[in-house]
């Protein structure tokens, strides 16, 4: 059997990230004018580069802007001509608000001293209102206060003063149709308890003063007012008890009442949320399956889609979504004129497809990319992160799935119990199980690959960033059948991630104790608790500076694998997070992956 071709992952990761990716889209509202981001890594400058992109949509030339990093939340005024955006002149610098209007060359920056825009919204009348936040301090990211230091910004009005107090981090500005009042999204409270929740906020424009609205303890990613009806607000939010893991629902806000339009749809909703001109009909994302559709519900809570993918963002034309990005399970991301579809093209990827099994009862899916040649392949059971994350090209680190199949490999990415996309029962089939049941839904999947005559029995890896790393290293003490792991910003010990976490109380959510309350289950579900077992030999890469899952994961994992005289090898990336973002470095772990499991999973190896 072939070796795994270590240079081919390389170029082929080189190829698919040197983009552009688009990132956002926005049409005028006329349907004249196309806005678009994307970003593109210079693997020689060792950088991500973004740009943004103006153009007239019936063709002709267009304006593009470079030099700007984290550009984000692209809406045109309610007129049409102008196009605003937030974004940073520099790295590091301060988060402004930029006007472009389609025929200056370049925007108008609004620059705060001292502060910078943290979010901002318009009113009826084009006006437009704005978050003035602290400059972020330059502490360590890991620094941790109690209680929780909430810093307190102001809003303002462009053009006017100050109009009260708000939260530093408020989300989602909204204006009522009338222009008194102002929708927003904070924190209840700077304490533990409150990670996972967001309330709504109203504040009255005249007054200045924030009034909560809505049920307490939600957990709020979305809110819009209705452009007809002031009163009317709708809402995406989880509200079952902890918040976090279940899917989040479409309410709708009126005259102290409260209504779920989506509950008997079963689905996964997620916003941005968009009313209709008439405010009968609200437009969202929902997550299906592997699909992250873009649907419409009415006021009675009849569904219908608009448009069906992996769709990362979603542009209009008067009440019709007119582009989209978008991605399948064979495709990755790209830029769609909804009018007038792309012919298929598999734009560089490796085969991808959906694959599905049965388990317990369930009816099971997975993607799963494939390499050149016949099978059986030797296959790397991808774990996602989250463990609440979608299955999709788009979402499960294509910078790894893709170079893998490139190499020789077939990726195996399934969707177990706590996928979203797939229901309530299903999101929540993992509290009180957070690695167990999870392991034994991947397990059928791989035994299904191979009887399917995909997968060579004897050359199978596990693989995984983040929760899917703490799978990595949880699964090979549960089963021998794996003759490599790649652990990457893993989680080796529940425990003591606990207690150096930014996320808090993530793990006493789903095992439904603090450490503490049960320190014996809190071993027995995580690979500290079994590390005996841990024969498979163990790639461990982490990022020093990662405060979701802290280093000393890592260095715990490497010290228990040292001293059972395992084979294991240990490298870490100086100044990286959680996501390991710098191009080399990206491209580092690919070829230490590709390197590891070519030295395990040849057929001479054992």
């Amino acid at each position: 059997m072939p070796r795994l071709n270590v240079a081919r992952a390389v170029t082929h990761m080189k190829r698919l990230l040197g983009g552009p990716t688009p990132l956002a889209v926005a049409p005028s509202p006329d349907g004249r004018w196309l806005a678009s981001s994307s970003a593109a890594i210079d693997w020689d400058a060792n950088t991500q580069r973004e740009s943004l992109r103006l153009r007239p949509v019936g063709g002709g030339r267009g304006r593009t802007l470079s030099g700007l990093v984290n550009i984000r939340d692209l809406r045109w005024t309610p007129d049409g001509r102008r196009l605003c955006f937030l974004a940073r002149a520099r790295r590091g610098g301060p988060l402004c608000l930029f006007r472009w209007t389609p025929r200056a060359a370049r925007p108008m920056r609004l620059a705060l001293k001292g502060k910078e825009v943290a979010a901002y919204a318009f009113g009826p009348r084009g006006e437009t209102y704005y978050v003035a936040a602290p400059t972020p301090e330059s502490a360590p990211a890991a620094t941790v206060h109690y209680p929780r230091e909430a810093p307190e910004g102001e809003l303002r009005r462009l053009g006017g003063g100050r109009i009260g107090a708000i939260a530093a981090n408020a989300a989602g500005l909204r204006v009522s149709a009338d222009g008194r009042r102002l929708a927003w999204l904070g924190r209840p409270s700077p304490h533990e308890e409150g990670l996972f929740a967001t309330e709504v906020r109203v504040t009255d424009l005249r007054t200045g003063k924030a009034t909560p609205v809505g049920t307490p303890r939600w957990g709020v990613s979305a809110c819009a007012f209705s452009p007809t009806h002031p009163d009317r607000l709708a809402v995406v939010a989880r509200r079952i008890p902890g918040v976090y893991p279940s899917i989040a629902d479409l309410f709708l806000l009126e005259g102290g009442r409260c209504r779920n339009l989506s509950r008997r749809h079963d689905v996964m909703t997620d916003g941005p949320l968009d009313w209709n001109a008439d405010g009968t009909r609200l437009r969202l994302f929902v997550y299906r399956g592997v699909n992250r559709d873009l649907v419409e519900f009415d006021l009675a809570g009849r569904m219908k889609t608009l448009a069906e993918g992996f769709i990362a963002s979603a542009g209009y034309t008067g009440s019709a979504p007119s582009h989209a990005i978008a991605a399948t399970p064979e495709t990755p991301p790209r830029l769609l004129d909804l009018a007038h579809p792309e012919p298929a093209s598999d734009y560089g990827c490796r085969p991808q497809r959906v694959f599905r099994w049965e388990y317990d009862g369930r009816a099971l899916c997975g993607v799963l990319a494939l390499p050149r040649g016949k099978p059986p392949h030797p296959l790397v059971l991808y774990v996602h992160g989250g463990p609440l994350s979608p299955v999709n090209n788009a979402a499960t680190r294509i910078e790894h799935i893709q170079p893998l199949a490139a190499a020789g490999l077939a990726v195996f990415v399934p969707a177990f119990r706590g996928t979203m996309g797939f229901g309530q029962e299903f999101i929540r089939a993992n509290v009180g199980d957070l690695a167990f049941g999870p392991w034994r839904d991947m397990e059928s999947g791989v035994d299904a690959l191979i009887r399917a005559g995909l997968a060579d029995a004897r050359r199978l890896a596990v693989m995984g960033v983040s929760y899917g790393g703490y799978m990595a290293l949880f699964i090979p003490t549960q089963s021998r059948r794996f003759r490599a792991a790649v652990a990457i910003n893993s989680i080796y010990d529940l425990a003591a991630d606990a207690g150096t976490t930014h996320r808090g109380p993530f793990a006493a959510v789903y095992l439904r104790a603090f450490p503490w309350e049960a320190p014996a289950e809190y071993l027995r579900q995580c690979a500290a608790g079994h590390v005996r077992r841990l024969a498979t030999p163990t790639l461990l890469l982490h990022g020093e500076a990662d405060t979701n899952t802290p280093f000393g994961n890592a260095r715990l994992a490497a010290y228990a694998l040292r001293n059972l005289r395992r084979e294991f090898r240990f490298k870490s990336y100086a100044g990286e997070g959680h996501a390991i973002s710098r191009p080399q470095n990206r491209l580092d772990v690919i070829r230490e992956a590709v390197e590891w499991l070519d030295a395990h999973l040849r057929p001479d190896c054992r």
